[in-house]
């Protein structure tokens, strides 16, 4: 979404879905995304048919995961990507994840993978020389790589490990909170988009920890 009120127009679309009957959402994310396949094949496609069908189901470690918005990157502006690098990681993007009947497959997957193999990312860093033509505060505008290309700036390991456990859950997924905003203010985000994101963040924390009746923490920047 480019903006803020971009982002909540298309909430509002997906909340109307929420309270429907499980086949009937998804016959419509079946729908959307043949009509999306279709908008595709002539250049073009809908983010609000997206949001409604969902992505493929694809092994996550394949995954490149992108910023969209802008950070400030010390007196420069920037958008991230964490792009794998490890060979056992890029054989997996866009490698099909079967997940009918297995509610936690991409759980299961990631287990497996990381109970005998390592990880390697690297962090890649795309810098805005042309404010023009690489907004801030329009998140939806792919900068472009062939003015700006991403530059690695470091990697990042994890060794083999057990990667769930109900006692990680409880302490990681259900004990802490994260949002772009718990760093260093030489990279904090930038737009419209993550200025909305830090009161909204901010409340689902306090929901949570009410909710569930624990204190919840933020990770602590060394």
């Amino acid at each position: 979404m480019a903006t803020a009120a971009g982002f909540l127009k298309q909430l509002k679309v997906l909340a109307a879905t929420t309270g429907h009957a499980e086949p009937v959402k998804e016959a419509l994310s079946v729908i959307s995304r043949m009509t999306n396949a279709g908008l595709e094949k002539v250049g073009m496609k809908s983010a609000t048919l997206t949001t409604l069908a969902g992505q493929a189901t694809t092994e996550l470690l394949g995954d490149s995961f992108y910023s969209q918005a802008a950070i400030l990157h010390g007196d420069y502006f920037a958008k991230v990507v964490l792009a794998p690098v490890a060979t056992e990681l890029v054989a997996l993007s866009g490698k099909a994840l079967g997940v009918s009947g297995h509610p936690d497959a991409i759980r299961g997957s990631i287990q497996r993978y990381f109970a005998a193999l390592p990880a390697v990312w690297e962090l890649r860093v795309q810098l805005a020389t042309d404010i023009e033509a690489m907004p801030v505060e329009d998140s939806a505008t792919e900068w472009p790589e062939d003015e700006s290309p991403y530059v690695a700036v470091v990697r990042v390991t994890a060794n083999p490990q057990q990667s769930w456990s109900e006692e990680l859950w409880a302490e990681i997924e259900s004990g802490l909170a994260f949002n772009p905003w718990i760093g260093l203010a030489a990279h904090r985000p930038l737009g419209s988009i993550m200025r909305a994101r830090k009161p909204a963040y901010a409340a689902a924390r306090e929901y949570r920890g009410q909710a569930n009746g624990i204190r919840i923490e933020e990770p602590s920047i060394l």
